[in-house]
Protein backbone atom coordinates (compact mmCIF):
# COMPACT_ATOMS: atom_id res chain seq x y z
CA UNK A 1 0.00 0.00 0.00
CA UNK A 2 1.26 3.48 -0.91
CA UNK A 3 0.10 6.67 0.46
CA UNK A 4 -0.39 7.47 4.46
CA UNK A 5 -1.13 3.92 5.87
CA UNK A 6 -2.41 5.29 9.28
CA UNK A 7 -4.62 7.60 7.08
CA UNK A 8 -5.96 5.33 4.94
CA UNK A 9 -6.24 2.51 7.71
CA UNK A 10 -8.41 4.83 10.03
CA UNK A 11 -10.62 5.70 6.81
CA UNK A 12 -11.41 2.30 6.39
CA UNK A 13 -11.77 1.15 9.70
CA UNK A 14 -14.04 4.85 10.63
CA UNK A 15 -16.44 3.48 7.39
CA UNK A 16 -16.93 0.34 9.09
CA UNK A 17 -17.58 1.73 12.44
CA UNK A 18 -20.16 4.22 11.01
CA UNK A 19 -21.45 1.08 8.67
CA UNK A 20 -22.04 -0.87 12.11
CA UNK A 21 -23.31 2.05 14.20
CA UNK A 22 -26.81 1.22 15.50
CA UNK A 23 -29.42 3.23 14.43
CA UNK A 24 -33.12 3.55 16.03
CA UNK A 25 -34.91 1.34 13.55
CA UNK A 26 -32.84 -2.18 13.50
CA UNK A 27 -34.40 -2.66 9.77
CA UNK A 28 -32.51 0.71 9.19
CA UNK A 29 -29.35 -0.08 10.60
CA UNK A 30 -26.90 -0.58 7.58
CA UNK A 31 -25.17 -3.41 9.01
CA UNK A 32 -28.26 -5.17 9.39
CA UNK A 33 -28.87 -4.57 5.88
CA UNK A 34 -25.62 -5.94 4.65
CA UNK A 35 -26.22 -9.03 6.96
CA UNK A 36 -29.45 -9.55 5.55
CA UNK A 37 -28.10 -9.10 2.01
CA UNK A 38 -25.33 -11.08 3.13
CA UNK A 39 -27.31 -14.20 4.12
CA UNK A 40 -29.07 -13.83 1.16
CA UNK A 41 -26.16 -13.73 -0.83
CA UNK A 42 -24.39 -16.95 0.92
CA UNK A 43 -27.70 -19.16 0.72
CA UNK A 44 -27.30 -18.37 -3.35
CA UNK A 45 -23.39 -18.48 -3.23
CA UNK A 46 -23.94 -22.07 -1.27
CA UNK A 47 -26.74 -23.68 -3.78
CA UNK A 48 -24.84 -22.06 -6.92
CA UNK A 49 -21.22 -24.43 -5.25
CA UNK A 50 -24.19 -27.60 -4.82
CA UNK A 51 -25.47 -27.38 -8.14
CA UNK A 52 -21.80 -29.04 -9.27
CA UNK A 53 -21.82 -31.00 -6.77
CA UNK A 54 -25.20 -32.94 -7.44
CA UNK A 55 -23.92 -35.50 -9.55
CA UNK A 56 -21.51 -36.42 -6.90
CA UNK A 57 -22.48 -35.91 -3.29
CA UNK A 58 -26.82 -35.06 -4.25
CA UNK A 59 -26.54 -32.34 -1.42
CA UNK A 60 -29.56 -32.02 1.16
CA UNK A 61 -30.95 -29.08 2.26
CA UNK A 62 -29.13 -29.35 5.07
CA UNK A 63 -26.01 -29.46 3.82
CA UNK A 64 -26.86 -26.32 1.35
CA UNK A 65 -27.86 -24.36 4.66
CA UNK A 66 -24.16 -25.30 6.74
CA UNK A 67 -22.83 -24.24 3.66
CA UNK A 68 -24.74 -20.83 3.92
CA UNK A 69 -23.54 -20.69 6.94
CA UNK A 70 -20.13 -20.82 6.37
CA UNK A 71 -19.84 -18.44 3.70
CA UNK A 72 -21.52 -16.24 6.55
CA UNK A 73 -18.97 -16.84 8.92
CA UNK A 74 -16.48 -16.24 6.73
CA UNK A 75 -18.34 -12.90 5.79
CA UNK A 76 -18.69 -11.72 9.68
CA UNK A 77 -15.01 -12.92 10.33
CA UNK A 78 -13.75 -10.46 7.21
CA UNK A 79 -15.79 -7.99 8.17
CA UNK A 80 -14.91 -7.77 11.87
CA UNK A 81 -11.47 -7.92 10.31
CA UNK A 82 -11.66 -5.40 8.14
CA UNK A 83 -12.86 -2.96 11.07
CA UNK A 84 -9.60 -2.82 12.76
CA UNK A 85 -6.89 -0.38 12.03
CA UNK A 86 -3.96 -2.71 11.48
CA UNK A 87 -2.91 -3.54 7.86
CA UNK A 88 -3.19 -6.83 6.76
CA UNK A 89 -0.98 -8.72 3.88
CA UNK A 90 -1.13 -12.23 2.22
CA UNK A 91 2.17 -12.98 1.20
CA UNK A 92 1.62 -14.94 -2.39
CA UNK A 93 4.89 -16.03 -3.97
CA UNK A 94 5.84 -12.86 -5.83
CA UNK A 95 5.11 -11.48 -2.34
CA UNK A 96 7.22 -13.53 -0.77
CA UNK A 97 10.09 -13.71 -2.87
CA UNK A 98 9.88 -9.64 -2.72
CA UNK A 99 9.73 -9.80 1.16
CA UNK A 100 12.75 -11.62 1.24
CA UNK A 101 14.62 -9.60 -1.44
CA UNK A 102 15.90 -13.16 -3.47
CA UNK A 103 16.26 -14.00 -6.84
CA UNK A 104 14.11 -17.13 -6.37
CA UNK A 105 12.31 -18.15 -3.86
CA UNK A 106 14.30 -20.67 -1.97
CA UNK A 107 13.67 -22.40 1.77
CA UNK A 108 15.22 -21.26 4.89
CA UNK A 109 14.39 -23.17 8.06
CA UNK A 110 15.37 -20.04 10.07
CA UNK A 111 12.47 -17.72 7.80
CA UNK A 112 9.86 -16.12 10.15
CA UNK A 113 7.12 -16.22 6.63
CA UNK A 114 7.79 -19.83 6.04
CA UNK A 115 7.25 -23.36 6.93
CA UNK A 116 7.77 -26.90 5.17
CA UNK A 117 4.81 -28.79 4.34
CA UNK A 118 4.30 -31.18 6.52
CA UNK A 119 5.33 -34.04 3.87
CA UNK A 120 8.84 -32.59 4.16
CA UNK A 121 9.18 -33.65 8.21
CA UNK A 122 11.10 -36.90 7.65
CA UNK A 123 13.48 -34.90 6.04
CA UNK A 124 13.82 -32.25 8.62
CA UNK A 125 13.77 -34.73 11.52
CA UNK A 126 17.51 -35.48 11.98
CA UNK A 127 18.44 -31.80 10.27
CA UNK A 128 16.02 -29.12 10.56
CA UNK A 129 18.59 -27.23 7.39
CA UNK A 130 18.36 -30.26 5.55
CA UNK A 131 16.38 -28.21 2.76
CA UNK A 132 17.53 -24.85 3.37
CA UNK A 133 18.55 -23.07 -0.29
CA UNK A 134 15.59 -25.47 -1.79
CA UNK A 135 13.45 -24.03 -4.45
CA UNK A 136 10.11 -23.67 -3.33
CA UNK A 137 8.10 -24.97 -6.08
CA UNK A 138 4.72 -24.84 -4.51
CA UNK A 139 3.41 -22.53 -2.11
CA UNK A 140 0.31 -24.46 -0.48
CA UNK A 141 -0.86 -22.00 1.95
CA UNK A 142 0.22 -18.10 2.09
CA UNK A 143 2.02 -16.32 4.79
CA UNK A 144 -0.58 -13.37 6.59
CA UNK A 145 1.51 -10.18 7.81
CA UNK A 146 -0.39 -7.82 9.48
CA UNK A 147 1.50 -4.13 10.24
CA UNK A 148 0.86 -1.71 12.41
CA UNK A 149 -1.25 -1.79 16.08
CA UNK A 150 -4.57 -1.81 16.75
CA UNK A 151 -5.13 1.71 17.51
CA UNK A 152 -3.67 2.50 14.11
CA UNK A 153 0.03 3.33 15.03
CA UNK A 154 4.02 2.18 14.16
CA UNK A 155 3.17 0.51 10.80
CA UNK A 156 6.82 -0.17 10.47
CA UNK A 157 5.65 -2.62 13.07
CA UNK A 158 5.05 -6.35 11.71
CA UNK A 159 3.42 -9.38 13.09
CA UNK A 160 3.72 -12.80 11.24
CA UNK A 161 -0.16 -14.11 12.14
CA UNK A 162 0.46 -17.42 10.03
CA UNK A 163 3.92 -18.58 8.32
CA UNK A 164 3.44 -19.88 4.59
CA UNK A 165 3.20 -23.19 3.94
CA UNK A 166 5.88 -24.26 1.24
CA UNK A 167 6.74 -27.26 -1.16
CA UNK A 168 10.13 -27.80 -2.19
CA UNK A 169 11.39 -30.31 -4.82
Amino acid sequence: MSGNKEGSNAWRCQLFRLIEASTTHKTGNLKYQAAKTGCEVSARLAKHCTLDMVDFLNPSTEAVAELANIFQAYADMAWSLWAQKWHIDVLRPAALNSKLQTQRLEYRSDSPYMDAHSLHFHVLENDEKALDGKEVLQVISPAVVVTGTADGNDYTRETVWAKAVVWMG
